[in-house]
């Protein structure tokens, strides 16, 4: 597919321009402030509404260079194109670190369920990838909880020494602790301050990860709480009221350090619906001690 990239100079923006059709949908250039492309630039799709046609569609999407009602990005090669191979013919870095999470969580499963672990990070990969994430934050999403869960600094040197230096410094960035195998992590609420301070001057490629595993804890959190009600909250080292402070610091942080992210919308609502279910099962929790 041909794609056109018209800047105006005098305007200082990239002008989004329907560039070629996808069945329904009309694919436009996204606009970039001052010359520079934008987090996630490729082509969206826009649906055309009940009575447009094509110069309509178009004279909607001058209007409002930020209102396209979807987004792609362009097309990560995941390392089948000019990959540095692992030593084992036809296994790319992607397909490797694929590999190496199913094998260091092979006997993990999600908090108090039967579901594999491998689910939980194979999702954040996922959002990562919609986000407009780029290989090396695809990877390090695999194995974002590898060092904290699977052997501490040996499986961060582990990951260094197959992925290189860039997957490593993001997996290290997304980890609240590292404990040898068999070791004691710190306090709950000790470790999340400490991580919450830590966003604070994290990357970008960290900000990604950590905001795609957060957004993905969330929906499972949500999703457990519809089926098991308030005894979902016994699984966790932390009361709902802190769960709660957690979401909505976590929130804030995101809010003032991603601004731009594809998933801080999604996790706008999941952080804020997490909140108001932890504090009304700390209020009924509250209301049985006291009858």
């Amino acid at each position: 597919m041909r794609r056109e990239w018209d800047h105006d100079p005098s305007r200082k923006i990239h002008e989004p321009r329907i560039t070629a059709r996808d069945g329904p949908h009309l694919l436009v250039r996204p606009d970039g402030e001052d010359g520079v492309r934008g987090p996630g630039d490729g082509l969206r799709p826009l649906h055309r509404g009940a009575g447009e046609d094509e110069t309509a569609v178009e004279d909607r999407v001058f209007v409002g260079h930020r209102t396209s009602l979807a987004r792609t990005h362009p097309p990560v090669s995941l390392g089948y194109r000019g990959a540095t191979r692992t030593g084992d013919e036809g296994v790319t870095r992607f397909t490797d670190a694929v590999t190496l999470a199913a094998e260091l969580h092979a006997s993990q499963t999600r908090k108090a369920s039967a579901v594999p672990y491998i689910a939980h990070l194979l999702q954040v990969c996922g959002l990562v990838l919609e986000d407009g994430g780029t290989e090396d934050e695809a990877i390090a999403a695999l194995l974002h909880d590898a060092a904290e869960d699977q052997g501490g600094r040996a499986t961060l040197d582990r990951i260094h020494r197959r992925f290189g230096e860039r997957v490593g410094e993001i997996v290290a960035g997304c980890s609240d602790a590292m404990p040898a195998r068999g070791a004691a992590k710190a306090p709950w609420r000790e470790r999340k301050e400490a991580y919450l301070d830590h966003l604070a001057s994290a990357d970008p490629s960290v900000l990604k990860v950590s905001l795609a595993d957060r957004l993905h804890n969330g929906r499972s959190l949500l999703a457990d709480v519809a089926v098991r009600g308030d005894a979902l909250w016994d699984r966790f080292n932390a009361p709902p009221a802190d769960q709660a402070w957690f979401y909505e610091a976590s929130l804030a942080a995101y809010e003032f350090h991603a601004p731009d992210s594809w998933n801080l919308p999604a996790f706008r609502e999941v952080a804020r619906s997490v909140a108001a279910e932890a504090r009304a099962a700390a209020g009924r929790a509250a209301a049985g001690r006291r009858a």
